[in-house]
Protein backbone atom coordinates (compact mmCIF):
# COMPACT_ATOMS: atom_id res chain seq x y z
CA UNK A 1 0.00 0.00 0.00
CA UNK A 2 1.31 3.36 -0.99
CA UNK A 3 0.39 6.56 0.49
CA UNK A 4 0.91 10.09 -0.47
CA UNK A 5 1.39 12.99 1.74
CA UNK A 6 0.90 16.46 1.38
CA UNK A 7 4.64 17.16 2.99
CA UNK A 8 7.53 15.92 3.55
CA UNK A 9 9.92 14.74 6.37
CA UNK A 10 13.36 16.46 4.96
CA UNK A 11 13.92 18.51 8.09
CA UNK A 12 13.39 15.79 10.37
CA UNK A 13 15.59 13.81 8.61
CA UNK A 14 18.74 16.98 8.31
CA UNK A 15 18.30 17.05 11.70
CA UNK A 16 18.75 13.20 12.40
CA UNK A 17 21.31 13.19 10.47
CA UNK A 18 23.24 16.13 12.35
CA UNK A 19 22.63 14.52 15.56
CA UNK A 20 24.25 11.74 14.10
CA UNK A 21 27.40 13.51 13.64
CA UNK A 22 27.48 15.45 17.14
CA UNK A 23 26.80 11.98 19.13
CA UNK A 24 30.95 10.27 18.27
CA UNK A 25 31.90 13.91 19.77
CA UNK A 26 29.59 13.08 23.13
CA UNK A 27 33.32 12.91 25.17
CA UNK A 28 33.00 16.86 24.67
CA UNK A 29 29.78 16.78 26.79
CA UNK A 30 30.51 16.31 30.06
CA UNK A 31 27.01 15.40 31.13
CA UNK A 32 23.72 14.37 29.19
CA UNK A 33 21.82 17.75 29.91
CA UNK A 34 25.10 19.37 28.09
CA UNK A 35 24.73 17.10 25.27
CA UNK A 36 20.81 17.43 25.04
CA UNK A 37 21.27 21.24 25.20
CA UNK A 38 23.35 20.82 21.97
CA UNK A 39 20.65 19.28 19.90
CA UNK A 40 17.91 21.65 20.72
CA UNK A 41 20.45 24.17 19.81
CA UNK A 42 19.92 22.83 16.21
Amino acid sequence: MLVELSHSNTKLEATNNQIKIIKPKTFIFRNFDNFKTRILML
